[in-house]
């Protein structure tokens, strides 16, 4: 069963008002409105969105600068001002606008960084105007104001449906969403993301407007790594390692646009640790590495901040043999080396350390 939800949204610049316009009339009575549509399975979120039916009208903040630097900005993320606002961010401050400012600055650092349950668990602890406000960035990239599409669209994964028996009828409500009055420019189209258990499927469907290029990435699990992808069931080759970026062209009257990621399962380094379990804190913890690791002054960075949250010792090694922590046992070493895996486990990291430290409603 999925819940509908009806969002509106600002979608171009506001208009000046006509000449001798009434004091009373706002420019958002003149504004044109965006008007969203969609679905999501059932759960937290689905109840939350469905919710929005009253909130027709919903008017879009204005766009701002994110607080965040780009997640691959290694030398951003080497300096200790981001992590400072991890740290007040997981604090979860008092007061309601303060804390639901830390819930939207978590759930954009969780979506930069591929962690979509995580994005979505603090999208559910948020008002539904305010998640209604993200949505547009979330699931396609997009500002309040965007008029081209130069940057990448991969949309989130939705959120994992929650059921019982009274929502079960005869097979599992599918881990799926569907949006409908997206826009770019003057284009409006439909976006769907579905992932069922043999991969992840996309969707586009031109709605209005003239034709629209966009860039395409299909967004994965990270439990799963994608094999074979397609355009439109066309199977499009590429390099192995390689997350391929796929152009496509949105034109009126044409059917839906598909995009197929054909995915196999994949073992992660480590399990996520149970909830409410925290890292041991009768030992120091070590990050090894390499040497000529280039995202050395990252893993430092970090390693200050986890130690501050802990208040262990934390320290970077490139030495192989363990050092005995001041306790006399052996520190917990955790490989964070350049590889396949090295970015799913510092997620993994930064989730298990929210989820510790950030005492959501």
């Amino acid at each position: 069963m999925l819940c509908s939800l009806f969002i509106g949204l600002l979608a171009s610049p506001l208009q000046a008002p006509p000449t001798r316009a009434p004091v009373s009339a706002t420019l958002q009575d003149q504004a044109p409105k965006l008007v969203l549509r969609g679905s999501f399975p059932p759960g937290p979120v689905g109840t939350l969105l469905a919710e929005l039916q009253s909130e027709v009208g919903l008017p879009s903040p204005k766009a701002t600068p994110s607080p965040w630097p780009a997640w691959d900005d290694h030398d951003a993320w080497s300096l200790d001002k981001p992590w400072l606002l991890w740290l007040d961010s997981i604090a979860l401050p008092e007061g309601k606008d303060a804390s639901a400012e830390a819930l939207k600055r978590l759930a954009k650092l969780a979506h930069s960084q591929s962690r979509s349950e995580d994005t979505w668990a603090y999208l559910q602890n948020l008002s539904a105007a305010d998640v209604a406000s993200l949505l547009p960035s979330l699931i396609a990239n997009l500002g309040p104001d965007a008029m081209e599409a130069p940057f990448i669209i991969e949309p989130i994964l939705p959120p994992i449906p929650v059921y019982d028996v009274a929502t079960w009828r005869q097979l599992p409500p599918l881990r799926e969403y569907r949006v409908e009055g997206l826009r770019i420019g003057q284009t409006t189209f439909t976006l769907a993301v579905q992932v069922p258990p043999e991969g992840v499927e996309v969707r586009f469907l031109h709605e209005s407007g003239p034709e629209l290029d966009l860039r395409v990435r299909i967004p994965a699990p990270a439990n799963r790594t994608k094999r074979i992808e397609y355009v439109n069931w066309t199977r499009v080759e590429s390099k192995v390692g390689i997350n391929p970026v796929h152009t496509i062209t949105l034109t009126p009257g044409s059917e839906e646009l598909v995009l197929w990621a054909r995915c196999m399962p994949r073992r992660l380094p480590w399990p996520k640790l149970a909830q409410g379990v925290g890292f041991p804190t009768d030992r120091s913890i070590e990050f090894t590495t390499t040497s000529d690791d280039a995202s050395l002054p990252r893993l430092q960075a970090m390693a200050r901040t986890f130690a501050t949250l802990l208040d262990i010792d934390v320290a970077v090694s490139t030495n192989t043999p363990a050092t005995l922590a001041s306790s006399g046992r052996a520190p917990l070493r955790i490989d964070l080396a350049p590889s396949e895996f090295r970015e799913v486990k510092i997620a993994s990291l930064l989730s298990q350390m929210e989820r510790n430290f950030a005492q959501l409603p």
